[in-house]
């Protein structure tokens, strides 16, 4: 399991967001009486809905982009500004 945001108590951080949980974690938030976290699930979809994002995602940068031209420049941001949302799909 992965923290989906900072596990704080009293003021004081005790595990940051991104910390890979293991079984000394557990016991030790478990010491301190912190009776929540906030863990990253994993969600599983099929290959029609990562299809249909990712089509989303395109048509939602061309918009952004659509006064871009063919300047090489911007060609290449919308490259990297489509690339990085697709990422996020996978």
């Amino acid at each position: 399991m992965v923290l989906a945001a900072d596990v704080t108590s009293g003021g004081s951080m005790l595990l940051p967001r991104g910390t890979v949980l293991s079984a000394a974690h557990i016991d030790s938030l478990a010491r301190r009486d912190v009776l929540e976290i906030a863990v990253l699930a994993r969600v599983e979809r099929s290959a029609a809905e990562i299809e249909a994002m990712r089509e989303a995602q395109e048509r939602r940068v061309q918009q952004l982009f659509r006064r871009a031209g063919p300047d090489a420049t911007m060609q290449a941001l919308q490259r990297a500004v489509l690339d990085y949302r697709l990422e996020k799909l996978e």
